[in-house]
């Protein structure tokens, strides 16, 4: 690892573990002035996206240095370094590679939750690696996928890793579980159950294409007009401003799409815990829905889940 991303890397880290770092530099230190030479790798787990954009930094000073300088050998490496950018820049290419390849939408109508139990282990991680970049259901892709040749879902997979290196985990669509939920839900409603960490999240672009919902109670209050004002000017906005600070704009209520996949104990746990009386209607609703996908989908195991109904209203009970 190049010096200067290892010391990107132990900035960007919490205070404990910079403790440990400064700790292990003064040993450096006090080897060396014995004529100890020593060579530490300090490495910290971030996730992909950070990992990618302290790679660029590195590179293109790298890049600076090295095209101010005169000699063959320096431009050699200056071309190498141009390839190599634009091989970590190429992650973007897989959005690229699914407006220039995919076919037009089918136009698949799903429910809103949508229980997809994938039995082709290639075709779930092609689909998922083609979910985040798409507005399509998981279904649909999954569905494409499998129809694919190998060396179709091999160039899609090629595409996601032509960046990674050996110190990179595989991207998060490589993980999954036996089940897995496409669920349009509002905003506010996901960040509630994205909370839930013993299952694989993926979230689509938000860009208010699946409208908003409106609480009863609002109708119910004949303020309908004025929430749907809001919401309109609210969206409005957010499409004249650039992406992604514009999301920032989006009400809790806007509709997005996102994919949970689990095993069904932590399935079970979410449709119990998340229908409870207590909770917000919106993820209530979601969670009941997954109960009844469960039963249809797994009738043995479905009668298992003890979910509360959303329309079951005790203010007594937790």
């Amino acid at each position: 690892m190049a010096r200067m991303e290892r010391c990107a890397l132990i900035q960007a880290a919490p205070p404990g573990a910079r403790r440990a770092v400064e700790q292990l530099r003064g040993c450096e230190v006090r080897l060396a002035s014995h004529g100890i030479r020593t060579v530490i790798l300090y490495e910290y787990p971030f996730n992909e996206s950070i990992r990618t954009m302290l790679r660029l930094e590195h590179l293109f000073d790298r890049l600076g240095q090295l095209i101010a300088r005169d000699t063959v050998v320096d431009h050699h490496y200056a071309l190498s370094t141009l390839f190599e950018i634009l091989d970590v820049a190429s992650r973007a290419d897989l959005k690229l590679w699914a407006e220039q390849n995919l076919p037009a939408p089918a136009g698949l109508q799903v429910d809103c939750v949508d229980l997809v139990r994938p039995s082709h282990v290639a075709s779930d991680v092609v689909a998922t690696l083609l979910y985040s970049v798409t507005d399509r259901p998981f279904r649909e892709l999954y569905e494409m996928a499998a129809g694919w040749s190998d060396a179709r879902r091999t160039e899609v997979l090629d595409v996601a890793l032509r960046s990674r290196t050996r110190r990179d985990d595989l991207p998060r669509a490589f993980r999954g579980g036996p089940y897995a939920f496409d669920m349009v839900m509002d905003i506010g409603a996901y960040r509630d159950l994205h909370r839930h960490r013993r299952c694989h999240q993926f979230r689509q672009l938000y860009d208010g294409r699946l409208g908003y919902g409106t609480p009863a109670a609002v109708s119910e209050a004949g303020a309908s007009e004025i929430y749907d004002a809001a919401m309109h000017t609210a969206f409005e906005v957010l499409h004249e401003l650039p992406a992604p600070g514009s999301h920032y704009l989006l009400p809790f209520g806007a509709r997005s799409r996102f994919l949970f996949k689990m095993d069904f104990a932590e399935a079970e746990y979410i449709a119990r815990v998340r229908s409870g009386v207590k909770g917000h209607f919106s993820y209530r609703n979601v969670a009941w829905q997954m109960k009844l996908k469960l039963e249809q989908a797994e009738p043995d195991l479905g009668r298992l889940i003890e979910a509360t109904p959303p329309w079951v209203e005790d203010p007594l009970k937790r």
